[in-house]
């Protein structure tokens, strides 16, 4: 087993730099792959330095987003590196040498395709969004709504029992950290690049899921996940990173669920009713200084 980390950077390599400095003498990992999504800073200079027998930078020729950008990296640890497996790793997470150790013997020793530790915050919180069903339509034109996604978010969570064992069987994993088999996630049609960015995580279950391959989550090792460092430095407006979402569910309804135009319609309706609903959420954070409501 060849195994490449890859590592998307957009105008942060400081975040990238100190995962570079975490990790580059795990002996659990072949190489590191910095994949720089056409930077507008001074990223690739700074990332360049640190260009070694174990550590590759390779630059995109635009900022294609979160799917572009990995299936670069991927396709690069298969093609030039030799590689058979990779870790998909956010810039802005934690994790140690064991934890890939763990990631590197399940994909051994269990038939799947992609795997992940639990993720935690830094506060060593264990995050709701370590796993979940795959939504219905219905499901994720709810999910979209800030107050609707409490209210049904048990929908697609499963039960504390599905996790008591060291491995489940899941159909959807957080994609700050994973590891997948290269060949099977090729296979697959790899992440969809037409999501600039959001619902990647899904879209990926999804087309593992219906290829019969496996998600597993690994219930007895976790990770530090300081949660969209990296996006809100490039994305620090919270309506901008709203709308953003928004425009790949749309993508997501039209392409996967195959919504015809009249569904659509209502759909997009209610997608511009959970816009306001953002909006009026940082209204209100902003009169009364609040980190959040909810």
């Amino acid at each position: 087993m060849k195994v490449a980390c890859v590592i998307l950077n957009y105008n942060d390599y400081k975040t990238t730099i100190q995962l570079i400095d975490s990790i580059s003498a795990f002996q659990s990992i072949d190489f590191i792959i910095i994949v720089d999504n056409n930077s507008t800073d001074n990223s690739v200079d700074m990332l360049s330095e640190y260009i070694g027998e174990k550590i590759y930078l390779v630059k995109t020729n635009k900022n294609g987003g979160y799917g572009y950008g990995n299936n670069i990296g991927v396709l690069y640890a298969k093609n030039k590196l030799g590689c058979t497996h990779v870790i998909i790793s956010n810039p802005d997470v934690i994790f140690s040498d064991k934890c890939v150790q763990k990631m590197k013997e399940v994909m051994r020793n269990y038939a799947c395709a992609c795997a992940a530790p639990v993720p935690f915050s830094i506060a060593f919180k264990e995050q709701i969004f370590k796993a979940w069903k795959l939504p219905t339509a219905l499901q994720e034109l709810l999910l979209s709504s800030t107050v609707f996604s409490i209210l049904f978010s048990n929908l697609i969570f499963y039960g504390e029992k599905d996790f008591r064992q060291d491995i489940s069987v899941v159909d959807v994993v957080a994609g700050s950290l994973l590891i997948l088999n290269i060949d099977d996630f090729i296979e697959a049609g790899m992440y969809d690049d037409e999501l600039f960015l959001y619902m990647e995580e899904t879209v990926l279950g999804l087309r593992l899921k219906n290829k019969g391959y496996k998600t597993l989550l690994i219930n007895s090792e976790n990770y530090i996940h300081l949660h969209s460092v990296s996006i809100n430095k490039s994305f620090p407006n919270a309506i901008q990173k709203k709308q953003m979402s928004l425009v790949s569910k749309k993508k997501l309804l039209i392409k996967y669920h195959r919504m015809n135009n009249a569904k659509l319609f209502i759909a997009s309706i209610f997608l511009m009713i959970t816009l306001v609903e953002e909006i009026f959420i940082q209204v209100i954070k902003k009169l009364f200084n609040l980190k959040s409501i909810i």
